[in-house]
């Protein structure tokens, strides 16, 4: 039986993470996995500090997007929303006095993503994180 989650179905396998914050730049590794008979997506994120590694377990709920429990080394434990919809992959966090975005365009031949991740601290104003890009590892 077909589930919501088959949509995620283009994340997963093993991406190169190149992200730049600031002056520091990055190269890590994302893996996207089914867990369990496709009840879960777990996508883990390896990367050299001060970047941390993270850990999210994605779920369909009852509502047209999909719930992301998210940890990372830092430990840091947030709950997002996301939806991956005609190639375009969306995450939120909506707190006030710091809410996260992140949007992310697949390349038709699904081997890259290039995104980006924003925030914003005063409930107004977006300002961009960092960009970011996924290579698809063979």
């Amino acid at each position: 039986m077909p589930s919501r989650l088959d949509a995620l179905a283009p994340l997963v396998g093993e991406w190169r993470e190149d992200a730049t914050l600031g002056r520091n730049v990055m190269t890590g590794r994302a893996i996207f996995e089914w867990l369990g008979d496709r009840a879960f997506l777990v996508w883990r994120s390896e990367a050299e500090p001060p970047f941390p590694g993270s850990l999210a377990v994605i779920g369909a709920d009852d509502s047209d997007s999909f719930a992301m429990h998210y940890f990372d080394s830092r430990g840091l434990e947030r709950v997002y929303r996301m939806t991956l919809r005609g190639g375009e992959w969306r995450i939120w966090r909506d707190h006030s006095g710091f809410s996260q975005r992140f949007f992310g365009t697949l390349s038709k031949d699904g081997k890259r993503i290039d995104a980006r991740w924003e925030s914003n601290e005063d409930d107004k104003t977006w300002v961009l994180d960092f960009p970011l890009t996924y290579t698809r590892l063979p």
